[in-house]
């Protein structure tokens, strides 16, 4: 009877022990399939994403396909182009013509491209003999008139940025050549977009990576439900007609903003919710004093000038407008915890990247659906912190050293190859 017992003990411990080794061996079997998984789909993300961005290369590179230039006309093209950096690849080294300025005023607008290009020069790459056309300006150059000044796109731009483009040579009996540049409006200049400064400044974007924890995680009742902007009166017009960011500043002028804006320059972020509700639908002031120019000097002090790394404290939304062309902190503003709510006509590497209504609200020029677009993010919690979380995960992979390196080198593989100078 003691034997039965003992070996009916023994036998339990042993189809314990077994049934154990089995569980233990097909977590380990499930955990490595996840990891398969895992890595399978971070890399089809990582396909996925060099895949758009050499998309995206082709489409700047195709309109100049197969173009042909005289070499003898490009000093003639550069005199009569002001602010351009013209810069010569041979034998994989980058040579500037003695004519260049190396020295010009706005050379540090093409800092970053110009040590991005000498390291892809280095390394083994396919870039050819060519001639490059650097545009020193924030602006386009090379407008499409026959496309766009008789479909009334121009003076549309005039209206919203100040912009004199009615003034531009067209070019029409001139030579012209490929000029690149980090902004255009996209159906209305031939410019070939390269990334700006701060999308190949690896230091600064390694730093806007680290983010903080569980973002897009949000409690209505933390945080004001205002589209916020602070900034510069940037534009090419001061006057109250012609510059975009003034006109965004009185269409939210309200009672309700102004008691906010006398709050928030006091530095005290805490409450806000219990003291302004939602608070109102948007708040823009200028960060500096126009003394000058009295129609402004109510919205601008230096004392409403909040640091950008603290917006998101306040708020769950942002406006982000253009300056002088492309916006200059949008990088920034896709790795706070906010909602980017867009106000511009121009484009760049970044917004190429990035889709209306998945990443960030883009709302009409002319302001008319400024507001419609807020109370859809402010009434619609659910889309607003999935947007959020779209924006971070999509600037998590676009918004890297590596992946604008790649496109710049596919970017001037292609240049190199197709257009050619004879």
């Amino acid at each position: 009877m003691f034997r039965r017992r003992l070996f009916g003990g023994f036998l339990a411990i042993l189809l314990l022990f077994m049934a154990s080794l089995v569980f233990v061996l097909y977590k380990r079997q499930a955990v490595s399939r996840r990891r398969q998984l895992t890595v399978y789909y971070q890399e089809r993300e990582h396909n996925d994403i060099y895949e758009e961005l050499t998309t995206l290369a082709k489409s700047q590179i195709w309109p100049w396909k197969h173009a042909k230039f005289n070499k003898s006309y490009v000093r003639d093209f550069f005199d009569r182009t002001p602010h351009l950096y013209v810069v010569e690849i041979r034998n994989s080294s980058i040579q500037i013509p003695s004519y260049v300025d190396q020295h010009h005023t706005y050379k540090g607008n093409i800092k970053q491209f110009l040590y991005t290009l000498e390291t892809l020069l280095k390394e083994h790459n396919d870039i050819q003999d060519t001639i490059l056309f650097l545009n020193l300006l924030d602006e386009p150059r090379l407008p499409d008139c026959d496309h766009c000044s008789s479909s009334g796109v121009f003076k549309e731009i005039e209206s919203f940025h100040g912009l004199p483009l009615s003034n531009l040579d067209c070019l029409k009996e001139s030579v012209i050549f490929p000029i690149l540049s980090t902004a255009k409006i996209s159906p209305c200049f031939r410019d070939i977009l390269f990334p700006f400064n701060e999308l190949l400044d690896q230091n600064l974007l390694d730093s806007l990576a680290h983010v903080r924890q569980n973002v897009c995680q949000w409690e209505p009742q933390s945080r004001l439900k205002t589209a916020l902007f602070r900034g510069s009166l940037t534009g090419h017009s001061v006057a109250e007609n012609r510059n975009h960011r003034l006109k965004v500043a009185r269409i939210c002028d309200s009672n309700e903003s102004r008691i906010l804006r006398e709050y928030l320059k006091e530095g005290n972020f805490s409450n806000l919710y219990a003291k302004f509700q939602d608070g109102p639908l948007c708040d823009a002031a200028f960060n500096e004093a126009f003394e000058w120019l009295p129609y402004v000097k109510d919205l601008t002090s230096p004392k409403f000038s909040i640091p950008m790394e603290r917006w998101d404290e306040i708020s769950y939304l942002v406006l982000d407008m253009d300056g002088s062309s492309y916006s200059r902190r949008l990088a920034t503003l896709c790795f706070l915890d906010m909602n980017i709510i867009r106000v511009g006509m121009f484009d760049d590497v970044l917004l190429q990247l990035l889709r209306h209504g998945r990443d960030y609200y883009h709302v009409a020029p002319d302001l008319s659906d400024l507001f419609s677009s807020i109370e859809i993010l402010r009434n619609n919690w659910n889309l607003s912190q999935q947007m959020c979380l779209n924006k971070f995960e999509r600037c998590r992979r676009i918004l890297t050293f590596e992946a604008m390196k790649y496109y710049t080198k596919v970017l001037l593989t292609l240049y190199s190859k197709y257009v050619q100078f004879v």
